[in-house]
């Protein structure tokens, strides 16, 4: 029996993916889905997230109106997740730990 391996071939059972698969067209994006993306998405994930395409998401970051932040690392675009949450939570300012302003 021989141990060499051909470089050519590439075994699929050892890779994993640590990214969190955007969900079917049938499913919907919870909050904590979103939380569960980690620290940042990319523009295509938050695309998915606000219920637009993926283009009109690079249309609104090619003319600086996407609605959340947006971190440009070379020709990246990269999504901070606390962004998008900020824009799907309430803020009524009724959440628990949250101050009320000083009157």
């Amino acid at each position: 029996m021989s141990t060499d391996v051909n470089p050519t071939e590439h075994d699929t059972t050892t890779d994993i993916t640590l990214t969190a698969a955007a969900p079917a067209a049938s499913e919907v994006w919870t909050v904590d889905r979103v939380r569960a993306l980690g620290v940042t998405a990319t523009l295509a994930t938050a695309a998915s997230v606000l219920g637009i395409s993926r283009s009109q998401a690079y249309r609104l970051a090619a003319t600086d109106t996407f609605p959340a932040p947006l971190i440009r690392a070379g020709s990246r675009i990269i999504v901070p997740v606390a962004g998008l949450l900020h824009l799907l939570l309430p803020h009524d300012g009724s959440a628990p730990g949250r101050r009320q302003p000083a009157t």
